[in-house]
């Protein structure tokens, strides 16, 4: 997990580097390029000029990730952000009991006396899920068209500008997400808080608007 984050995050810096946590604090795991980072670092660490972000799941710093100058701060945050919902996943899928196998001759009687129970994952799992795909896709866009997205940011005509990427991004978001569970659109919200910063109309008159998955 930790060496496909660090293949991905590769081209958005000059060196990055992931900690793990240790008794003793955050120690260094594995680095790429040419940078220099200490073998143990604080959660609390401060760089202005450096990226720095430590990793918490269930309130608890589990590792952390470091790069230096020059990064694209935006895939950084957004990778280190996975990453931190990938070891979240992870630990809970170990943390879950494996089944005891009956003894010989209850099989039968608790199959008999025992409830029927339909076990299913949470609407906030999925819907987590869904804003995952949604926030990777529309982040795509934007860092492969940053032009396009500042020229259409200020005449208000992204939608104009980038309808083909737009329209591919939403296909895959439907692929990924089951519309019978997650009825909220994602993508629309992604598309109107990433590359129309926040302001809907920046999408421009041609945008369709909000679609359900």
């Amino acid at each position: 997990m930790l060496t496909r984050f660090l293949n991905l995050v590769e081209p958005f810096a000059e060196a990055v580097a992931v900690y793990v946590a240790k008794a003793d604090g955050l120690a260094l795991w594995k680095s790429r390029g040419k940078g220099a980072f200490s073998d143990l670092v604080s959660k609390d660490t401060i760089d202005p000029e450096s990226f720095f972000r430590a990793l918490v799941v269930r309130e608890r710093t589990v590792a952390a990730v470091c790069a230096v100058p020059p990064f694209k701060i935006e895939p950084l945050d957004f990778l280190s952000s996975c990453l931190g919902r990938a070891i979240e996943g992870f630990g809970l899928k170990l943390k879950t009991p494996v089944p005891r196998p009956a003894e010989p001759g209850m099989a039968a009687t608790a199959a008999a006396t025992a409830p029927a129970v339909t076990v299913s994952l949470p609407n906030e799992k999925l819907a987590a899920e869904a804003r995952l795909a949604a926030r990777l896709l529309v982040s795509e866009i934007k860092l492969y068209n940053e032009q396009d997205v500042k020229e259409g940011r200020a005449a208000s005509d992204l939608y104009k500008r980038l309808q083909k990427q737009i329209d591919q991004g939403r296909d895959q978001y439907r692929q990924r997400v089951d519309a019978g569970v997650v009825s909220r659109d994602y993508y629309h919200e992604e598309l109107v808080r990433v590359l129309a910063d926040g302001q809907a109309a920046r999408l421009g008159s041609d945008y369709p608007g909000s679609k359900t998955p």
